[in-house]
């Protein structure tokens, strides 16, 4: 999967890799790749203006662009190189440190949180931006692009980081991004639908995933043995010579040497507890986590743990302190007040589990409020479906604004509502700040609202724009408001 085509031409002035012009500083090599958005040799002239020491360009149609004044390196299919060649610039990194994947429709936030809190000297990158422990910088889409991936890889290493677990999405297994890291390990949490605006198909999407599961510097992969996907790839990949380490919940599970199962599972309003059982052995955990759904994503992380040499019985101290990612089931309120929940859920199978594992924790008596809406310029078959969930899941449906971008919300809207015809009544807030605020005033306390779609996101795109936007925060205030009055 490593591009051997990153020695540049003899005598090529190379300097530090920048695929965005606006960014650009003297010395500095511009990168003008071809994107499914824009195409970078569209601004040629203005990274010259910048002072572009040279130019990686895309072979492909470059007679259609203006010729520049610096030496410049045409590549066919840069897309599929540009990791390669970042990553020779920032010295391989990847060869250095042991990096891990994460991939699947959800929980890869999740999962790689928490194994940055499991492995020693273990950071992460991905949707939440790169860090460790309780560092963090900057905050990107689920996988930044290929320059940046190599550029964070470099300077974790000098960290004196030995690990490196990230989330690698279809989007950049598809484009290259990651084609020049070496991953060790590679983890599947789950597959369901999502990303068909840019597949068109769910067999490409899938296609885009195993990639990762194909890589040939590979020592392990971790598969869900309760997934569809997961079981098919094991059967594929069972005759090469990468250990196979399964998880699951379901008895199949409790045989083999890399095989890991629970039992007696309890799911409680603080966490869950089970007994793991893994080689014979049987151990009692608990875990600072809510629903089955995340149940899958913290036996994904006992098998990666497993698969990189941490002993079983150090497992039930290390996963007892677990801490929830930003905008995953994070909390607010309750107490007297209304329990506030946060979560990114934004494809309906993850909306589907939040629900439920909200509504398993709730009293009788509670109402279950559930505010969200579906991203502007994304797979738009999913959103009707999100609104028959939400209404069947939910006692009062808020529905609203997610990131509309270049769409017109009131389209998104109208397509969410086909979903929720026939049913109970609901109420339409475009304003999100509204429909949260609505949501947490009417509800009463031991009700639960739950605010869906954005997480941990401190913005609403709208028409190009990223307008400060943050729900935890809004949610916090109204809260606060509630107590004073």
């Amino acid at each position: 999967m490593i591009s051997n085509l990153w020695v540049p031409p003899t005598g090529f002035p190379m300097g530090e890799l920048t695929l965005d012009s606006r960014a650009l500083r003297p010395g500095m090599t511009f990168v003008a790749l071809r994107g499914t958005h824009g195409d970078g040799r569209a601004f040629l002239k203005e990274a010259i203006a910048q002072g572009a020491v040279s130019i990686i360009t895309e072979a492909n149609d470059r007679d259609h662009w203006p010729a520049v004044s610096v030496p410049e390196w045409s590549v066919a299919q840069l897309s599929l190189h540009i990791s390669a060649l970042a990553g020779a610039y920032y010295d391989h990194p990847s060869r250095e440190l042991k990096v891990v994947g994460v991939t699947g429709t959800n929980g890869k936030t999740s999962c790689t949180q928490w194994l940055s809190q499991v492995l020693p000297q273990c950071a992460w990158m991905g949707t939440l931006g790169l860090g460790w422990g309780q560092q963090s910088r900057g905050g990107y889409l689920t996988t930044p692009d290929a320059i940046t991936v190599q550029k964070n890889l470099r300077w974790v290493q000098q960290q004196g980081m030995s690990t490196v677990v990230m989330e690698v999405s279809s989007h950049a297994l598809d484009q290259g991004r990651v084609a020049g890291v070496s991953f060790v390990g590679a983890v599947l949490t789950q597959i369901t639908s999502d990303h068909l605006d840019y597949h068109k198909t769910q067999e490409a999407y899938v296609r885009a995933k195993e990639r990762l599961f194909c890589w040939d510097s590979l020592g392990f992969m971790v598969l869900n043995r309760d997934d569809a996907m997961g079981q098919r790839w094991m059967g594929r990949h069972r005759e090469r010579s990468i250990p196979i380490w399964t998880y699951g919940l379901g008895p199949s599970n409790r045989k083999g040497d890399n095989s890991v199962a629970v039992s007696e599972v309890s799911l409680q309003a603080d966490g869950v507890r089970f007994k793991g059982l893994f080689r014979g052995r049987a151990s009692w955990f608990e875990v600072p986590v809510l629903g089955r759904f995340n149940m899958f994503n913290v036996l994904a992380v006992m098998t990666c743990a497993l698969a990189m040499d941490v002993p079983w019985d150090e497992l039930p101290a290390r996963l007892a302190t677990l801490q929830a990612p930003v905008g995953r089931m994070q909390q607010f309120g309750g107490a007297g007040l209304p329990l506030v929940v946060i979560d990114f859920a934004h494809t309906p199978d993850a909306l589907r589990q939040v629900l439920e594992t909200i509504r398993g924790i709730m009293v009788p008596s509670a109402r279950l409020y559930c505010v969200f809406g579906c991203g502007g310029e994304r797979d738009t078959m999913k959103r009707p479906v999100m609104g028959e969930i939400a209404l069947k899941g939910a006692d009062e449906v808020i529905l609203t604004t997610d990131n509309p971008r270049g769409e017109n919300p009131e389209v998104i809207l109208k397509q969410v509502q086909e979903g929720m015809s026939g049913g109970k009544p609901y109420f339409v807030e475009p304003n999100r700040r509204r429909a949260i605020e609505l949501a947490i005033t009417q509800a009463r306390t031991g009700d639960v609202v739950l605010i869906a779609g954005k997480g941990h996101e401190t913005y609403q795109e709208i028409k190009g724009q990223k307008i400060p936007f943050n729900d935890g925060l809004i949610a916090q205030m109204t809260l606060n408001r509630r107590l004073v009055s």
